[in-house]
């Protein structure tokens, strides 16, 4: 028995120019170190077609889920799309399009059904929680990645203010 399907939708807006903003997600993705986006780590490791890792996300319900993701399509600087598998069951994919002369349009699209019992059994009541959740984790590695471009952090180093492209390192 499979969920209820979930087609979430999220655009970012970044203010940085397509081929830096790839750098900055796929940097992520590589180093699995997202200190933007609170609560979501990957297993570290090469970006290309084929490539599985565990994704981790920690709801801010308490929640963690975790999806074996498998990339299907790696189209620098333009498109990234895995296969899922885990708590989670379907797929994923990252869309970049130029904004204006210096900006990002960045569009994640996740098509999944829950794959764990407890969720499916709890869906017809928690499904718009499931919703909110989604949304709320999106907005946090939205917030983080604006503050880090807006704070002229590299944004692989926008958790430790020691570290940034415009400074040198400083002692604590």
């Amino acid at each position: 028995m499979t969920g209820h399907r979930y087609a979430f939708t999220s655009h970012w807006s970044v203010p940085l120019e397509v081929h830096a903003c790839w750098a900055a997600i796929a940097d992520a993705v590589e180093r699995g170190e997202t200190p933007w986006w609170p609560g979501v780590r990957l297993e570290p490791g090469p970006l290309r077609d084929g490539e599985e890792r565990m994704l981790v996300v920690r709801s801010p319900l308490g929640y963690r889920l975790r999806v074996r993701v498998r990339f299907c399509e790696v189209d620098p600087p333009r498109r990234l799309a895995a296969h899922a598998r885990g708590d989670l069951v379907g797929g994923g994919s990252i869309a970049l399009t130029p904004a204006g002369s210096h900006g990002t349009l960045v569009t994640w699209v996740w098509t999944v059904r829950a794959h764990t019992q407890w969720m499916r059994l709890l869906e017809p009541v928690l499904r718009p929680v499931f919703g909110l959740a989604h949304a709320t984790v999106m907005a946090r590695g939205r917030r983080g990645l604006l503050r880090a471009v807006a704070h002229g952090s590299e944004p692989r180093n926008a958790g430790n203010p020691g570290l940034s492209s415009d400074r040198t390192p400083t002692a604590g």
